[in-house]
């Protein structure tokens, strides 16, 4: 008898301090997922507004950029706040949530995974076409075609969700959202190797005339690649370990629980990074922000004297 109550009592004392370490895990996660939401709709709706107030669309990679930031701006704003939600409610057990709600979340969750991929899907065809075809590129995607496009990114996340959910066939999703995401990981590689040869090109070019300016190519367009291609990395660094976790580990593992939090995690972290990528690499966008920024707080000269 005196075994049997030892042992219920290490029994009892490990579960305690079990529950006690989920509690310390779900409230680190709960504050750092919150510190992402937060940066990430401030930073989203920063670019959106930059976007839409002070440039007002004035190209087509400004229109696909803004159909980034919307992806990311529903992930911040939305998506991490019901995924805290859960992790009070579910894996904290401090308040009860219906499976309805469960269920709907879930379905959004896909929609706005399967709307980013077609997103960063539409700009790797739209730099494919700048950097392959640059004498054709404004005939070819024009500013009305970029909006389709936008539209149909959305569209087409309804569609993909609602046939594949609706059928139960979540993982032939993730495999072709997977699919979208590595042919545009193979544009890219198309684009930068087109872009080098042309490099080599106008080097040898360069040889043989002295005095030939560099003004065969577009610098521009080359730097929007390069970025765009950044936030494809970011987004792929975020997004793969989810990938791997969901296809390896089934929810009644032992460490399915243990690990998701932190996997949710880090894929959030490509909706808060893109809005500072864009800063860093973007000039025209720092000074728009400045621009923005005197508009809503402008400096009294009055004062200033």
């Amino acid at each position: 008898m005196a075994s049997n109550n030892s042992y219920t009592g290490a029994t009892a004392e490990e579960s305690s301090l079990d529950n006690s370490s989920n509690l310390e895990t779900g409230l680190f996660i709960t504050i750092f997922d919150g510190t992402i939401a937060i940066t990430g709709t401030l930073g989203n709706l920063l670019v959106l507004t930059v976007i839409f107030v002070q440039i007002r669309f004035s190209t087509v990679s400004n229109i696909l950029i803004a159909n980034v930031a919307a992806v990311d701006f529903l992930t911040a704003a939305v998506i991490i706040p019901g995924d805290i939600g859960r992790q009070v409610c579910e894996r904290m057990g401090l308040c009860y949530i219906s499976p309805t709600i469960i269920l709907v979340y879930r379905i959004l969750v896909q929609y706005v995974i399967t709307a980013a991929a077609v997103a960063l899907f539409v700009i790797a065809v739209e730099r494919f076409i700048a950097i392959a075809f640059p004498f054709r590129y404004r005939s070819l995607f024009t500013r009305t075609r970029a909006k389709i496009c936008v539209a149909a990114t959305w569209i087409s996340g309804v569609l993909i969700t609602g046939i594949f959910f609706g059928l139960n066939f979540v993982f032939i999703m993730n495999i072709l959202c997977l699919f979208l995401v590595l042919f545009t990981l193979s544009l890219y590689i198309y684009i930068f190797s087109v872009a080098l040869k042309h490099e080599r090109k106008i080097v040898l070019l360069q040889v043989q005339y002295p005095d030939l300016k560099r003004s065969t190519t577009h610098p521009w367009e080359r730097k929007s690649t390069k970025t765009m291609a950044i936030v494809l990395g970011v987004y792929l660094t975020c997004w793969v370990p989810s990938v791997v976790f969901y296809s390896v580990l089934r929810p009644a593992d032992f460490l399915f629980r243990r690990i998701q939090p932190w996997i949710n995690s880090v894929y959030y972290l490509s909706a808060v990074l893109n809005p500072f990528i864009y800063g860093v690499r973007s000039e025209k966008f720092r000074r728009e922000v400045r621009r923005l920024i005197s508009k809503l707080y402008p400096m009294d000269t009055n004062l200033s004297k």
